[in-house]
């Protein structure tokens, strides 16, 4: 009896109304709870590898297409995409670029550790792949050579429909050429072949 609640306490299952009906988990001692992005990213962390590869986009991507299908980087020379069958010529300008941003003002703030991983060759392969699928750069092999009617002669673009050499540009995307060139003036011997075609053609006439 002397246990016993005062008579003018509460009951006990008030008390039980209070509770929580599950327990409530407690974070995890040295866990940081994450927050949620706030609309879209501002960018690329500067001098990181998304950063250099965006930024070699930039310089370099006009003349520079990549095809992940056959593992082939593509390169503008003149008049056509030149494959680069070494990819020689692509790490070269990455090698280039590295340098170029070594020697900046922006990287005038790096450790000497930071400085000898931008020039490492893990690196440049990074930017690279970065680089690779950059939809200014990235491209589909059936994307070239689509226009049967342009053809990549060896020094210049013929349209056959016009029946002369054409202002050779990036966008018409010509791989493949001819090992000889147009040459203005007779030809005998095509022109004796269409003589013959356009004589028996009158003559079926």
């Amino acid at each position: 009896q002397d246990n016993a609640p005062p008579e003018d306490s509460p009951p006990l299952d008030a008390y039980a109304q209070d509770a929580p009906s599950e327990p409530v988990a407690k974070p995890r001692r040295g866990s940081k709870r994450r927050s949620e992005p706030d609309g879209e990213a501002s960018g690329p962390v500067p001098m990181s590898e998304d950063f250099l590869a965006d930024e070699f986009a930039s310089r370099y991507g006009e003349d520079w297409r990549y095809c992940s299908q056959s593992d082939t980087w593509y390169h503008w020379e003149k008049h056509r995409w030149v494959e680069d069958v070494t990819q020689s010529a692509i790490f070269s300008d990455v090698r280039q670029y590295c340098r170029q941003v070594a020697d900046s003002e922006a990287a005038r703030d790096l450790s000497g550790r930071d400085l000898r991983k931008l020039g490492s060759r893990g690196n440049a392969g990074a930017v690279l792949r970065f680089a690779g699928v950059d939809p200014r750069i990235a491209i589909e092999r059936k994307q070239f050579d689509k226009d049967p009617y342009l053809l990549g002669t060896a020094s210049g673009v013929v349209d056959l429909r016009l029946g002369h050499a054409v202002t050779p540009d990036k966008s018409q995307l010509i791989s493949r050429a001819c090992s000889v060139d147009p040459v203005k003036g007779p030809h005998p011997l095509f022109d004796s072949v269409i003589e013959r075609c356009a004589h028996a053609h009158r003559v079926a006439a």
